[in-house]
């Protein structure tokens, strides 16, 4: 069973024509979250942990509606402006996280889909059943 948890939120500007969530059976996959709000304003300019904290907070959220939790997030990819934000996130990380500590592969890229944007992150999850 495949489902589609909801639209890409840039569909409202871009027809970009992506899922922000799919659920195959037991793993869900989350699109690549940007700290934006369901109005695309970005939250938290300039501050890496506010960043972090919308954009898990997103995954949460679609998580929720995909069935699963942060503690079923078994891999993340971060993509970030700057090398050096990995200690100004990781907070936010062990906040949303707890005691899960999903693998992990971090990036550093020149440009997001926003401007402003500091990081970006997408994820793998895999409920228990």
């Amino acid at each position: 069973m495949r489902k589609v948890i909801k639209e890409g939120h840039f569909d409202k500007l871009l027809n970009t024509h992506y899922s922000e969530g799919i659920r195959v059976g037991n793993m869900v996959f989350v699109a690549g979250q940007l700290p934006v709000d369901d109005d695309l304003n970005l939250v938290g300019k300039g501050d890496p942990d506010k960043q972090a904290r919308k954009i898990f907070q997103n995954m949460k959220e679609i998580l929720e509606e995909a069935g699963a939790s942060m503690k079923d997030v078994v891999m993340l990819n971060l993509y970030v402006r700057d090398i050096g934000l990995i200690s100004k996130i990781a907070p936010a990380r062990r906040e949303y996280f707890g005691s899960n500590r999903p693998v992990a592969t971090l990036v550093e890229i020149s440009k997001l889909a926003h401007a402003d944007a500091l990081l970006e992150v997408n994820a793998i999850a895999v409920i228990d059943i």
